[in-house]
């Protein structure tokens, strides 16, 4: 549902062994902590993730151990190992106490063990395992745990936190203690409403439950519902008081439901389960058309569109229509009166409720021949309100799928920097089911996400507001998934959902439910709605200030120069602004460059490496130093498309400029690029005179060669930080540059009495 698998590689991490006792709430910023380790299974399998430092989730504080699903290619069990330092148990505190939650609310197939080994922290087969946890016994809230250990008192035991799965759910653990044992509650009592009961009205109900008599307090209650008494494992929420506030939508609908209360010590066991049945769909019409009296019957000829006026004048309650229908044919039934929005009900001639709702009421027929079509006012059908026309219009069928949903995440939070990943899932019976379309895109699906500032029907959303989203080939399933990232707004509140289309039919949208388990299905305005994006005031850069500069090396062309560069988040600078320029509202950030031997140097601002073209920019150059600046140059849109060009000769070699660049009259904010460059700088360059460089983009090793000797290669991002640097002295070599992150790069090699440089992207 929620699935683009990030390369991240995680190695056994040993760590020293440690006597540090607990406890242990992972607020610090290295990870393991220190005395823990964070290692994989025997099997190998699962490298792309491992355990790591969250600040998404905690229990307290800003921060948990978190370990996330990976889907393993191929198929196998990834065991994902964390263990605490060497520890000491004590009869004064004899139980290991943790909270901890998963990631998602469907059902995955995970298990988590915890485990206590006495003779060593990274050898697998020395744990023993004393607790062993499904899905089901985790919530998508931190909850907590108890684990006794009092047959290891006065021992010296390493605990470990281990997850075993593919494709499966997540796990944050956090406020690892040793503590006093917790007896887990016992159940809870006298269920409201009562066991048993009928006639339930639908809508919101307030369910309560006494409290347990027996056990320690429970820190909370974990509600579960089933459609049969054998099975009520499906979660409704975790509560901290014992009442809930519950919506119940269905009519003659039997619900089960059990309350299971749960401290530190664990659930309560053996819980019973409970039951109520809800009202008749139309309470005392439920009996109709018996005793009614009939208006005529009406047919309808052909399903094209049109109205057909099944009753064109006034008439009562207590009179009804039939209406010939076909099985699969969707119908719109209209009915209303002059006081009152009236309720529509659709039965068989026995009484059997086939639909009921307020009008107008859009129905799929279920069956083929005779309905009977009335209206009431009243839940009882007696009310003697004059009604005006009613009638039936036949929907031309089109291609809809049976499911689509805003599938995640119900809501998120972050800056105006960031970007946040939008899933959508759409179902077709035989299409999206069954192979090519099982394991691959299935053919005639278009997907988009859409966003507004107004959380309002996404129906009514403008074209541009709707993006096509993609295709997510790493989530395998009955249903397909699509995939789209986000941001780039202003600090506020936006609303997002899905939309989908089937062979070119009508668009149909997916929402989400805002409350637990957070669960998609089609867009309602009730339970499944828009999604919500909380967008913050982004961090300062780090060049915000002229102190702060990043520094530029000059190249030979604007593209082998290229920096990125982002404005979100800047701040006005305590320097004056520009004299010779327009446009200066703040928000500026800085660069500095070396002017090379030949006195000539260009500052040219453009799209980002990648293409992205954000920003309408200004850069002004200066001499001097932060505390003393002279401006030497300025330029607003010189470069063409708002882009900026500043062209400086007759400057000496080795000064040091300060350039500032910030968007015109704070116009536009976002990214764009910035190159120093001159052609001087060629001279002796790659490509010429026995250089080369090559491949680029490079994914591990980049060669070079050259006719002299080289010297010496460092590497550079694009903060000017060096990250790897090899003495060479050869007029070949290979640079090993598998352990890059992916991006661009400064690559400086010396040779002779030259130095060049060359950008290159790293894949």
């Amino acid at each position: 549902m929620r699935k683009i698998t990030l390369l991240v590689t995680f190695m056994f991490a040993f760590i020293a062994q440690g006597y540090a006792q607990l406890p242990e709430s992972f607020e610090g910023e290295t990870f393991p902590p220190a005395g823990w380790a964070r290692f994989i299974g025997t099997n190998g399998a699962g490298t792309a993730q491992g355990w790591v430092r969250s600040t998404a989730e905690s229990n307290t504080g800003d921060a948990s151990a978190f370990v996330r699903w990976e889907n393993v290619s191929p198929n196998a069990i990834a065991e994902d190992w964390l263990v605490t330092p060497q520890i000491t148990v004590t009869a004064e505190a004899p139980m290991l106490q943790f909270f901890q939650a998963k990631q998602f609310g469907e059902p995955y197939t995970t298990s988590y063990t915890v485990r206590v080994s006495t003779a060593s922290q990274t050898t697998h087969a020395d744990f023993v395992t004393l607790l062993s946890m499904t899905e089901s016994d985790l919530s998508t809230e931190f909850t907590p745990r108890q684990v006794d250990l009092s047959n290891f008192v006065g021992q010296q035991v390493y605990i470990a936190f281990v997850m075993s799965q593919d494709d499966g759910d997540s796990w944050y653990i956090d406020d690892v203690s040793m503590t006093t044992a917790v007896s887990a509650p016992t159940c809870a009592s006298n269920p409201t409403p009562a066991d048993g009961a009928t006639g339930l009205p639908i809508g919101n109900s307030t369910f309560s439950w006494a409290e347990p008599t027996g056990g320690d307090v429970p820190l909370g209650y974990k509600l579960f519902y089933g459609l049969t008494a054998d099975d009520v494992t499906n979660p409704l929420g975790v509560y901290e008081t014992n009442s809930a506030d519950l919506n119940i939508g269905d009519y003659d609908f039997t619900f089960y439901w059990k309350v299971v209360p749960y401290n530190a010590g664990g659930d309560a066991t053996g819980c019973p389960v409970w039951s109520f049945s809800t009202m008749a769909s139309n309470g005392a019409c439920l009996s109709a058309p018996n005793g009614m009296y009939p208006w005529g019957v009406f047919e309808i000829e052909a399903c094209d569109g049109t109205t057909e006026n099944i009753i064109d004048d006034y008439c009562y309650a207590g009179e009804y229509s039939t209406v010939a229908v076909s099985a699969g044919q969707e119908y719109q039934f209209l009915s209303y009166n002059d006081v009152n929005d009236d309720n529509i009900t659709l039965a068989l001639e026995n009484g059997t409720i086939l639909a009921h709702g307020q009008s107008p009421l859009t129905w799929t027929s279920t069956v083929s021949g005779i309905i009977y079509f009335y209206s009431h006012v009243d839940i009882a059908c007696t009310d003697e309100e004059e009604f005006r026309t009613r009638s039936v219009i036949c929907i031309p069928s089109e291609a809809l799928p049976d499911y689509v949903s805003l599938q995640w995440p119900a809501n998120e939070t972050i800056d105006e920097a960031g970007t946040v990943v939008i899933y959508g899932q759409i179902y077709e019976a035989g299409l999206t089911d069954v192979e090519p379309g099982l394991s691959g895109q299935a053919a005639g699906i278009e997907a988009w996400v859409g966003f507004s500032e107004e959380n309002t029907d996404p129906a009514t959303w403008e074209a541009w507001q709707w993006v096509p989203a993609d295709f997510n080939s790493q989530h395998v399933s009955n249903n397909d998934e699509y995939a789209l990232a986000i941001g780039g707004f202003p600090v506020g509140t936006y609303y997002y959902a899905t939309r989908f289309r089937l062979d070119g039919g009508a668009y149909v949208y997916g929402g989400i439910n805002q409350s637990e388990p957070h669960n998609g299905h089609f867009w309602d305005g009730d339970m499944f709605v828009n999604g919500i994006l909380t967008v913050e005031a982004a961090p300062a850069p780090a060049n915000d200030d002229c102190e702060g500069a990043v520094t530029l090396t000059a190249a030979p062309t604007f593209q082998e120069g290229l920096t990125d560069a982002l404005l979100i988040g800047a701040t006005d600078s305590p320097q004056e602004g520009t004299e010779n320029c327009n446009g200066y509202d703040g928000q500026d950030i800085w660069f500095t460059v070396a002017v090379p031997a030949s006195g000539s140097l260009t500052i040219e601002t453009g799209p980002t490496i990648q293409g992205i073209d954000e920003v309408d920019t200004v850069i002004t150059v200066y001499s001097g130093d932060c505390a003393s600046l002279t401006e030497i140059g300025c330029n607003d849109d010189g470069a063409g498309s708002g882009y900026s060009l500043v062209e400086l000769v007759g400057l000496e070699e080795g000064t040091t400029l300060y350039i500032r660049a910030y968007s015109y009259g704070a116009g536009s904010n976002g990214w764009f690029g910035i190159s120093a460059y001159d052609a001087s700088l060629s001279t002796g360059g790659f490509g010429r005179n026995g250089f080369s460089a090559y491949p680029n983009p490079v994914k591990d090793v980049l060669n070079l060669s050259h006719a002299q000797e080289i010297t010496k290669a460092s590497v550079y991002n694009l903060l000017g930080q060096e990250v790897f640097t090899k003495a060479i002295g050869a007029s070949e070599a290979q640079l090993d540059l598998s352990s890059l992150a992916q991006g661009a790069y400064i690559v400086k090699v010396a040779a002779g009495n030259v130095t060049d440089t060359i950008k290159i992207i790293k894949e």
